[in-house]
């Protein structure tokens, strides 16, 4: 009719219609093609977690895992080449399938495809070879752990392994079969073993072979020697010694004085303390043809008795000792060497005194006799008595060419 308007709608509301529609058509858009995406790349296995691909859809909730699981699961989810996020996954394995919705051993191998490198996946996989007792899978990844992500309790637990080869021969055949090559993996567990106070005669058969073909550091194989001398093992440790130096070797080692001193093994020890309390003071010095001797200088200070002493391994039989002296100036003059028995504490011979000889060097001898079951010994140059080492000393003294030499039965004086 003319004049007459048609009615109109109340404006905006019909807009705020529309555009609350188009809100959820763009959600539900975006979230059929977060899906669709994440299918085709479940489907293209193009994504680390396949185990995710069937539970993307709930991973919002939590589950008996936990909060933080549930979070992981969701970065991971969000962001495929998230792999803090999966390496963290990793520490999961341990629980139950029906709190993670996973097996365990599955996540790992699949956080394992996506972070292989990450310090907690790799431990998580050792942890899960140890329990499996699979030492295939287990010492390369205990040795990774130990040198590239210095996890200390990785090398604890490769020095456990060490000394459980004794008694275990797949993990003995592993160890000997792992390349010692590595970045100091084997310094490392040998450390630890100390460290640890853990037994080292159990794992002879395996860093015994190591030192015999010279496949780690002679510095390392030391440390053995000396562990093994410390838990009573002599006839253990003086093979290992002789292996070590891989050459014919004296009765008495350096007994010429011409290198430096080893410390714990077959070797020359002394007391090395204060200089300003010592009664003396030892140091190595060039002597024209003779080459280097050992000089001690006396302060008049009370004596440590022993003064010096080196452990010896000798078989079963009679002996005789060499030793060339110089003494000069004024000194007490009661000293001499002495050859106990490490076992019973029994003394077996004692040489005559080094005495005052006026800037010319002596040859002092004594004859011996190591008798059965007394083959570790320790030949020491002692005081003649505790009165003598408290009263102290004065003068200088010099020691070379100190030796042993077996003796046929004919030959052998008095002990």
């Amino acid at each position: 009719m003319d004049g007459v308007t048609a009615p109109r709608k109340a404006p905006g509301m019909g807009a705020r219609l529309v555009f609350l529609m188009a809100l959820a058509l763009t959600v539900w858009i975006g979230q059929l093609s977060f899906s669709a995406n994440l299918a085709q790349a479940c489907h293209a296995r193009q994504w680390p977690m396949r185990a995710t691909c069937s539970q993307a859809g709930d991973a919002a909730s939590v589950g008996p895992a936990g909060a933080e699981w549930d979070r992981l699961r969701q970065r991971v989810a969000a962001n495929p080449g998230d792999g803090l996020a999966m390496a963290g996954m990793a520490r999961y394995a341990g629980l139950p399938a029906s709190a993670t919705g996973i097996d365990g051993a599955t996540l790992l191998s699949e956080v394992a495809q996506a972070a292989p490198q990450r310090t907690e996946v790799l431990q998580q996989l050792a942890m899960q070879a140890l329990t499996q007792r699979d030492w295939a899978a287990a010492v390369p990844r205990l040795i990774r752990l130990s040198t590239g992500h210095a996890d200390a309790e990785a090398t604890r637990a490769l020095a456990r392994l060490a000394v459980l080869s004794g008694s275990d021969p797949a993990l003995l055949q592993v160890l000997r079969a792992t390349p010692p090559q590595r970045p100091d993996w084997v310094e490392r567990v040998v450390t630890a073993m100390r460290t640890e106070k853990l037994p080292f005669l159990p794992a002879l058969p395996w860093l015994g072979g190591l030192v015999a073909s010279g496949a780690i550091k002679p510095a390392t194989a030391l440390v053995v020697v000396g562990a093994l001398k410390a838990e009573g093992h002599w006839l253990d440790a003086h093979a290992v010694w002789l292996q070590a130096w891989r050459q014919p070797l004296d009765l008495i080692h350096n007994g010429d004085f011409e290198r430096d001193f080893v410390p714990q093994a077959f070797d020359w020890t002394f007391t090395d303390a204060n200089p300003a309390t010592q009664g003396a003071l030892m140091d190595r010095i060039g002597f024209r043809e003779r080459g280097q001797v050992l000089r001690l200088r006396f302060t008049g200070k009370p004596l440590r008795s022993p003064l010096l002493t080196h452990d010896l391994f000798l078989p079963v039989g009679r002996y005789r000792l060499h030793s060339d002296v110089q003494a000069t100036g004024v000194w007490g003059g009661g000293l001499h060497w002495e050859l106990v028995c490490v076992g019973a504490g029994r003394t077996l011979a004692r040489s005559g005194p080094l005495a005052q000889a006026d800037r010319t060097w002596t040859t002092i001898t004594a004859d011996l006799e190591v008798p059965a079951g007394c083959q570790a010994a320790t030949l020491a140059l002692v005081a003649r008595s505790g009165a003598e080492a408290r009263a102290g000393a004065t003068g200088e003294l010099l020691l070379d060419r100190v030796r042993l030499a077996r003796l046929e039965e004919a030959q052998a004086g008095g002990v």
